[in-house]
């Protein structure tokens, strides 16, 4: 068989989002909580200050100073935790044996 030009599949198994979990002696389960942390990183990239053939553009040092701001999300599992415990959920796709997308009809199963 020739792969056509225009091929796609869905998938069949898409999860969730996940929610993780520790056990403690006082409860049974608790969530492990999401922090964000705010950064501001320097914007420098080699684009940023050369041109092809790595020629030098003329810049003004604080041309390459932009803040490039990032929100990054951490959790901390405490000290005392040894087991650590997911819950998702999981949707199981009927039919994605046939392609979502084809160009070609002798490729679809009849």
């Amino acid at each position: 068989m020739q792969l056509p030009r225009h091929l796609s599949y869905t998938r069949s198994l898409s999860p969730s989002k996940a929610v993780f979990f520790y056990k403690t002696p006082e409860s049974d389960f608790e969530p492990l909580q999401i922090e964000q942390n705010k950064l501001v990183g320097q914007k420098s990239g080699f684009g940023d200050a050369y041109q092809k053939q790595n020629v030098a553009k003329n810049l003004a040092p604080q041309d390459l100073a932009f803040g490039n701001p990032q929100t990054i999300d951490v959790c901390y599992v405490p000290p005392t935790v040894s087991e650590l415990f997911c819950r998702f959920s999981l949707r199981v796709e009927a039919n994605s044996i046939e392609p979502h997308v084809c160009d070609d009809p002798k490729v679809f199963i009849g």
